[in-house]
């Protein structure tokens, strides 16, 4: 597979990577980053939109109690590889199965909660398995693990990390908006 000067994962956002698991845009199609979030969520309950959260606790909270949590990531507003800012992409997905992890339960220094999400898509000509892992720790960082696997030998044929921030108000520049629906 030949790599984009943006990488790989630039090129796959744009075709339609996340629409299995919610939804894809461009930061220039609806201006800031939170307009753009909150357009790609549905309403919650009672048609009432849905509520942004702004904190470690609250996610963690949220997910414990059988919340429906969703999370958006503005990959330009996020660090790729530890090289500088990812690619003018945006990505979702619910949280459906997370765990929560105190600190030092697996060697980890800090409390985190990690979730993961992978799908089969086409990019170009060939099939691939989408595998994004998310964890998002109790200082408000949060780590995304992006990989491309071969269906057939789950070889890793791509592997990229972004470090973002938790968005703590709609019209944050981190990269990182949870919100409960």
């Amino acid at each position: 597979m030949k790599s984009l000067s943006v990488g790989p994962f630039f090129l796959a956002a744009t075709l339609g990577l996340f629409q299995a698991c919610g939804s894809t845009s461009s930061d220039n199609d609806q201006g800031t980053p939170a307009a753009q979030s909150g357009a790609a969520l549905q309403t919650g309950d009672a048609g009432q939109p849905p509520v942004q959260l702004t904190t470690y606790d609250d996610v963690k909270v949220a997910l414990e109690t059988g919340q429906d949590v969703r999370a958006v990531f503005h990959y330009a507003s996020c660090t790729l590889d530890s090289h500088g800012p990812g690619p003018d992409a945006v990505g979702g997905m619910d949280v459906a199965t997370f765990e929560y992890f105190a600190a030092n339960v697996v060697g980890n220094p800090s409390a985190y909660v990690s979730f993961s999400e992978s799908s089969l898509v086409l990019l170009g000509q060939q099939y691939i398995i989408d595998y994004v892992k998310v964890r998002l720790f109790e200082d408000a960082t949060v780590n995304i693990i992006v990989e491309y696997l071969d269906p057939r030998t789950y070889a890793v044929s791509v592997h990229e990390t972004f470090a973002c921030s938790l968005a703590t108000t709609a019209d944050s520049a981190d990269g990182a908006f949870f919100y409960r629906r």
